[in-house]
């Protein structure tokens, strides 16, 4: 096995590159690592010339493993919360007639301004990491050492 290291460019590989302020889109209610997955496909699958991605639910559930169902409750989070914007093709003959076009994410401060509930999710969370290290102790002195 290889370590990863994010510095480093791997012959072969892609990878997918999201903005690191959605990771506080999880304390959004109903989202969760999925709809960020699902989040990350539609933005691959975006085509800069057409200004819109177009992978269907099925694509999109089997490029994550999951189920079409699944899927669309996850396009239905991600347009909730603003990450991604549908169209509709009017006069679509194809099977596919939804486009997405992925939004920029708030960031940190903007998302627990507009989500309160958000906010205090987030710091509870962070409060019981916080005691969970309050008894920490920082060896200052060798002497303190016990082995």
């Amino acid at each position: 096995m290889t370590i990863y290291d994010k510095k480093k460019k791997y012959e072969g590989m892609t990878f997918y590159k999201r903005p690191k302020d959605t990771r506080y889109y999880l304390y959004l209610p109903r989202v969760n690592a999925g709809t960020l997955m699902i989040y990350d496909i539609i933005c691959d699958f975006y085509n800069s010339e057409l200004g819109y991605s177009f992978p269907s639910q099925d694509r999109l559930a089997l490029e994550s493993g999951m189920g079409r169902d699944t899927v669309g409750n996850h396009i239905k989070k991600l347009f909730d919360c603003g990450l991604i914007v549908i169209q509709k093709e009017k006069r679509s003959r194809l099977y596919n007639k939804y486009r997405y076009v992925p939004q920029m994410p708030l960031n940190k401060e903007e998302l627990f301004r507009k989500y309160p509930k958000a906010h205090k999710k987030y710091e509870e969370a962070k409060m019981k990491v916080d005691d969970r290290y309050a008894e920490i102790e920082t060896i200052t002195n060798s002497n303190d050492l016990r082995f």
